[in-house]
């Protein structure tokens, strides 16, 4: 009897213990009672790659784009944020020991810091050069940095007596900026004291006195290293500048209700180069009570023949009834490539005498985009592109957003083949009748957009330009006729108005 019940505590124990499981089982994949797993998609080994077109998180930036061109920054140094928009990979080069980047390669979108030291010495340059892509040819995009001077080797002149007082040290070089700004005291109206002894600027040139009425006295002056920028004064020319050839950064005039007794830039028939920007901006205030100018005596570009390279942007800008005599770009007949924008703005009944581009025969490339912006009422007798038949290439985009009542035509784009960005065209262009007279257009690489030309019936000009390779859009809306890119790749790109 126990030998019985011993035996069956055992096989109990046995039966027991093979149920059991240990902590250490794995699941076999041939138990039919094992789960399945849903199949895992593949992770993509390169998620910015643009070659992975569906891939959701592919960033939509085939082309270069910088947040921005420019950084000037002061004596102090700091930081700048720079935003790097593509697709793929990039490297930055041009960094020097004053002027680091965050990153110096990268892939996708990125925002990197531009760190500027100090600077205890002369004002300073340095070009920020972005290469993207692998393929052949590469976008670049450039990232100018430009660093103000110590404040301790700045000349400020608020007087007269202050212009005698430099005028004895007989400085032919200042290793920062010349200022001649108005001040307590005696006004400066002329600076003949400085016996035209002064040779060169490393820093800037800056002049904003309303009673300075020539620059007499400057006539020993060959090179600004910085900038020359000019916001008041009553001087009617640039006499006394007529042995500067270079201008290393920009060449700035900025008229707020000022400079109006300037009617041309006689006196600068030496300047062969502006490094940086051409600006002129004029803004004037305006009520019903009063109404004031800026650079209305200002016709044309007279005396800056010999000018062939503007290295940054070409930017007019006017405002409230400024400009309005400005007429002709007469006076830059050796100006060939501009590096960067070329921009016309107009705003409350500006630049109302200017009509044509007459001036720039000579001009072959823009690096940037061409800019036309204007309001209703501005521009209004602009009526033709004559002056740029040498023109043959726009590095990006061409835009057009005014309401020009008196263009009718292209006419004087006929060598312009090649447009980098988009072309887009707005703003009621009621009388412009054709596109034909661009005859040499072989490229344009970003979207056409053409709205509100009521008087165009033909687009076949397009034709060519939007076929199979073509990556960007093609939409024409409020035109006379209005072709989709279907129908004008299928021959019907033009209509007949109807009477």
């Amino acid at each position: 009897m126990k030998q019985l019940i011993y035996l069956t505590a055992l096989a109990l124990t046995l039966s027991l213990w093979s149920c059991g499981g240990s902590n250490d089982d794995v699941e076999s994949p041939d138990d039919p009672n094992t789960p399945e797993l849903p199949d895992t998609p593949d992770t993509p080994d390169d998620p910015d790659n643009p070659d992975n077109p569906d891939d959701p998180n592919t960033p939509d930036y085939p082309d270069l784009e910088l947040s921005a061109t420019e950084f000037s920054v002061d004596a102090s140094g700091g930081e700048n944020e720079l935003g790097i928009y593509y697709n793929s990979s990039w490297t930055l080069t041009g960094t020097t020991d004053w002027c680091t980047a965050s990153a110096t390669r990268g892939k996708g979108p990125d925002t990197l810091i531009i760190t500027v030291s100090p600077n205890t010495g002369a004002a300073r340059t340095t070009t920020l050069t972005i290469t993207a892509g692998t393929r052949t040819p590469t976008q670049t995009q450039t990232l100018t940095v430009t660093q103000a001077n110590s404040p301790d080797l700045d000349i400020i002149l608020y007087t007269m007596e202050d212009v005698k007082e430099f005028a004895k040290t007989g400085k032919k070089k200042i290793a920062g900026s010349l200022k001649i700004v108005r001040g307590g005291g005696t006004e400066i109206t002329t600076l003949t004291h400085l016996n035209n002894q002064l040779e060169e600027i490393e820093g800037d040139l800056i002049i904003d006195c309303g009673s300075l009425k020539n620059l007499d006295g400057l006539y020993g002056l060959k090179r600004i290293g910085g900038s020359l920028k000019l916001s008041n004064g009553s001087m009617p020319d640039w006499e006394g500048l007529n042995n500067l050839t270079s201008i290393g950064g920009s060449f700035k005039i900025d008229a707020y209700n000022s400079l109006n007794d300037l009617s041309s830039f006689e006196g600068l028939e030496s300047l062969t180069s502006i490094g940086s920007d051409f600006v002129i901006e004029a803004s004037s205030d305006y009520s019903y009570n009063y109404k004031f100018y800026s650079l209305n005596s200002l016709t044309s570009f007279q005396g800056l023949n010999k000018l062939s390279t503007i290295g940054g942007s070409f930017k007019i800008s006017a405002k409230m009834y400024s400009l309005e005599n400005f007429s002709s770009f007469e006076g830059l007949e050796s100006l060939t490539s501009i590096g960067s924008d070329f921009v016309i703005e107009g705003s409350s009944y500006s630049l109302e005498s200017l009509t044509s581009f007459q001036g720039l025969n000579k001009l072959s490339t823009i690096g940037g985009s061409f800019k036309i912006e204007a309001d209703w009422g501005d521009l209004g007798n602009f009526s033709s592109f004559e002056g740029l038949e040498s023109l043959t290439s726009i590095g990006s985009d061409f835009v057009i957003s005014a309401s020009l009542e008196s263009l009718t035509s292209f006419q004087g784009l006929s060598s312009l083949s090649t447009i980098g960005g988009s072309f887009k065209i707005s703003g009621n262009i009621g009388n412009l009748s054709s596109f034909d007279a661009m005859t040499s257009l072989k490229t344009i690489s970003g979207d056409i957009t053409i709205n509100y030309c009521s008087e165009v019936y033909d687009f076949c000009i397009f034709k060519p330009l939007i076929g199979s390779s073509y990556q960007g859009t093609f939409v024409v809306s409020n035109c006379g006729y209005n072709p989709t890119k279907y129908q004008v790749l299928n021959g019907e790109c033009s209509k007949q108005p109807e009477e």
